[in-house]
Parts: structure tokens; C-alpha cells; sequence
């Protein structure tokens, strides 16, 4: 048989029967002498709760609070602050910000044997083209 440990909310889900617990799983939790201490305690919790009464002139002071809190009118120049704020950052990128069109190199024009011939170069060469750099410093004028 299958034993799972009763939550808090299981507890809560079943005093307010919201919860369906199959009959034999409900005859072993209730054997069980840890689920009856946390039973009880959640009753007593609940009987304590709903005998207490609070009191009407503390819920009338707190709905004055609410009320006051409610209706007090938040000062207006920080939403404005913040706007003018925004706005002089935007205006300082805009001028800022002077997009130059960017010159289009133009290819030279190609031809084909051009082409050509320096793929042959390519290919006839021994040594990478990284290595040209390299020669270049050691070279002797």
C-alpha cells in the first residue's frame, strides 16, 4: 500500500472538503498518529480563528486609512521631471547621432583572365599568403 505524508494544503483541501481521498488511503492516514496531531491542530486552529471577533472600530479606522491613502493626490512635477528628462537625452542623441553615408568602394573591373591568372599564382605558390608579411620584415633593402 501506497503511504504519502498529508500536506498542509491536503489538511486545509479536506476540512473544506474540497479534496476526495480514496477510502482505503484515508483508513491508513487516519491510523496514523502523526496525521492526528496535525488534524487537531488544524481544527483548533480553525475553531480559535472563527470565535474571534475583530473589532468594528479597528475596521472602520483601517477603511478610513484606505480611503485617505486613496484619494491623497501624488505631487505631479516627478512624472514631469522624468518626461523632460527623457526627452533632452532623446535630443541629445538625435544631434549627436550624424549618420554619414558610407562610401561605396568601387571593384575594379576584372577580367576573366585577369582572374585567372591569379588563381594560377595562387596555386603555383609554395608558401601560404600569411607568410608574405613575415618574408617582408626579414627582408634586406
Amino acid at each position: 500500500m501506497t503511504y504519502r505524508k498529508w500536506t498542509e494544503d491536503d489538511l486545509i483541501d479536506r476540512m473544506y472538503g474540497l479534496s476526495e481521498v480514496p477510502a482505503e488511503l484515508q483508513a491508513e492516514w487516519e491510523r496514523s498518529a502523526e496525521y492526528q496531531r496535525e488534524w487537531e491542530a488544524v481544527r483548533t486552529e480553525r475553531r480559535r480563528s472563527a470565535e474571534a471577533e475583530v473589532d468594528g472600530s479597528f475596521l472602520a479606522e483601517q477603511r478610513r486609512r484606505i480611503w485617505a491613502r486613496l484619494e491623497r493626490r501624488d505631487p505631479v512635477w516627478p512624472k514631469w521631471v522624468s518626461a523632460g528628462v527623457a526627452t533632452a537625452a532623446l535630443c541629445a542623441a538625435v544631434f549627436v547621432y550624424n549618420p554619414r553615408q558610407a562610401e561605396v568602394a568601387v571593384a575594379p573591373e576584372v577580367s576573366d583572365a585577369q582572374f585567372f591568372a591569379e588563381i594560377a599564382n595562387l596555386e603555383q605558390s609554395l608558401e601560404p599568403r600569411a607568410v608574405r608579411p613575415v618574408r617582408g620584415l626579414f627582408a634586406e633593402n
